[in-house]
């Protein structure tokens, strides 16, 4: 399983509006059914596509971005939904390291808003983006480790 094959970077112009998304098959990422595939989402996410885009995009080169949210991350698609009900994080890792919902107070919300910055205002710069997603990134991975832990899994080598 590639997951890397499964998102696309989508810019879409609406008359002067250039809104990049992050985008992902949704049949693929639904299709997870364990923590080991999550991680490598999650990962392929911001490793591949969300660090990608900052790498090769220019500053201030759309109107808006957005990462995607828990339809693009693979932990949420394993502890978001649960047959097709939304259960709201329980059991997530990152929920249980800090107790709050939707990734708050986690490295996430900043990194998310220095991509927004950077690629709609230029007003930081690339190599903070990289700090905070690397900090993102890490802090994930911290999580899949501590969930493998717990549950008496190996986790993958990186």
């Amino acid at each position: 399983m590639d997951p890397s094959s499964k998102f696309q970077v989508v810019r879409e112009q609406h008359g002067r509006e250039m809104i990049i998304h992050l985008r992902v098959e949704q049949a693929a990422i639904r299709g997870i059914t364990n923590i080991h595939e999550a991680w490598q989402y999650t990962r392929a996410k911001w490793m591949d596509h969300i660090l990608g885009l900052v790498q090769k995009a220019n500053r201030a080169s759309a109107t808006g971005f957005t990462d995607g949210g828990h339809a693009t991350c693979g932990f949420c698609s394993l502890f978001y939904w649960v047959n097709d009900y939304e259960v709201e994080c329980e059991n997530c890792p990152v929920y249980q390291h800090s107790g709050e919902r939707y990734c708050a107070g986690t490295p996430f919300g900043n990194a998310v808003y220095l991509v927004h910055a950077y690629l709609v205002t230029g007003n930081v710069s690339k190599r903070d983006v990289e700090r905070a997603v690397h900090k993102e990134i890490k802090y994930l991975h911290a999580r899949y480790l501590d969930y493998c832990r717990q549950n008496g899994l190996t986790p993958l080598e990186e």
